[in-house]
């Protein structure tokens, strides 16, 4: 994939994915960004039809949003990659690899531990246990040892 193809072929949704794919591979985070940015209203127009032209994209939008967040990321852009984390998660919130990186890098930007508390609120359920042992561990995977420690003191005080 090279920038020929993506520059011949601006309408691809698909080319303008794998461009953007090997630009956060080589860590080059505000291409792949502005890259990613100009296929993501082409997804949907105002009207709810796909405008753009793709074969895979269209039908898994996951995986641009997963890119899109990967870039926030790399960007140190807090406020895109909670928009990002927010809608994979929404669609799939037993990801470990997406909310494992999610708690770290909100925590490791200076997010406090009860202002993520409340951005995972909008995705699980504070009072199931099954969502508070996911959370709890996948936060001790990545390196939140103390963020998992205050979920499980929530899961103590709901007697589970």
């Amino acid at each position: 994939m090279s920038r020929n193809a993506y520059e011949s072929l601006p309408g691809d949704m698909d080319i303008c994915y794998y461009y953007a794919v090997l630009l956060n591979n080589k860590k080059n985070f505000t291409e792949a960004w502005e890259v990613l940015r100009s296929i993501e209203p082409k997804m949907i127009n105002d009207t709810g039809h796909k405008t753009g032209t793709s074969m895979r994209i269209q039908s898994d939008p996951t995986l641009i949003f997963g890119q899109m967040l990967l870039a926030a990321q790399g960007l140190g852009n807090t406020e895109n990659m909670i928009k990002y984390a927010t809608i994979l998660l929404s669609s799939d919130k037993n990801n470990h690899g997406i909310l494992g990186p999610y708690i770290h890098t909100l925590l490791k930007n200076g997010v406090t531990e009860d202002k993520v508390m409340e951005l995972l609120m909008n995705i699980y359920n504070m009072n199931d246990p099954g969502d508070l042992l996911f959370i709890a561990r996948t936060a001790k995977e990545y390196g939140a040892i103390e963020f998992a420690r205050m979920i499980i003191s929530i899961a103590g005080e709901l007697n589970i």
